[in-house]
């Protein structure tokens, strides 16, 4: 998941080094076991998109590059970014901006809690943290599959942007499932609808731009027949000089 992300922006012009903030539990101590409290921590996790990776390559870098970070996840983020000392923008987050976050609710997770009856309640806090944040509910283990919760800035984003974000994410994994093998830049993450619209095979009514049917690559348009010599001699006359 981290990797059809990052692979996504890539694909979608956000260069080839992806820094996604992924939140971590902090509980790697086993004293920690029984104690109450918050330990979450953030880790930056680097993927490298040089080259021309195919999802296979892209995997083993991920998971490389994301196991060492994970080695390191007890160095607050804090400490991180004073380390660093990236120049700050005021309302944007410093080392990253796209949230990765990943919960395992396998069949039964959550059923009780201190033996009484408890379910997942999800919170809408009305703000956005960071410009996206992917959230990857994984219920497989119940046959319920993995949902995505995007959440995003909406002084950045359109609700049907974001859709089509998502939408585009949806088909990168399928994609790349169904061909582990091809490059990145050669997986298609356009939608049925755009690959009518740019093949000329949509059958719409409206393209935006009041051409009408046919798509964005609709120029046909009327000429008139006429052969070499009366084109020249038309030109002659319009334009002697």
């Amino acid at each position: 998941l981290q990797a059809a992300t990052a692979a996504l922006l890539h694909r979608l012009g956000a260069g080839e080094d992806i820094p996604l903030g992924a939140p971590i539990a902090g509980r790697t101590d086993g004293g920690l076991d029984d104690l109450v409290g918050f330990f979450v921590n953030t880790l930056v996790l680097r993927t490298d998109l040089s080259g021309t990776p195919t999802f296979t390559e892209l995997l083993a870098r991920v998971r490389e590059s994301s196991l060492a970070a994970f080695e390191h996840q007890d160095l607050p983020f804090d400490r991180l970014v004073e380390a660093v000392n990236p120049p700050r923008v005021t309302g944007r987050n410093p080392l990253f901006q796209v949230m990765l976050g990943y919960h395992h609710r396998p069949e039964g997770d959550a059923a009780t809690l201190l033996g009484l009856p408890a379910e997942w309640y999800d919170m809408d806090t009305g703000t956005a943290k960071f410009d996206l944040d992917f959230t990857f509910v994984d219920a497989s283990d119940a046959d319920g599959g993995i949902t995505l919760l995007l959440e995003y800035a909406t002084d950045l984003a359109a609700p049907e942007t974001a859709a089509l974000l998502a939408e585009r994410l949806v088909l990168l994994l399928d994609r790349a499932a169904r061909t582990p093998g091809v490059p990145l830049r050669d997986l298609d993450i356009l939608t049925p609808e755009e690959h009518a619209k740019a093949t000329g095979t949509w059958d719409g009514t409206d393209t935006g731009d009041g051409t009408g049917t046919g798509g964005w690559n609709d120029t046909a348009h009327p000429v008139e027949t006429r052969s070499v010599p009366e084109i020249l001699a038309d030109t002659a006359r319009r334009a002697p000089a």
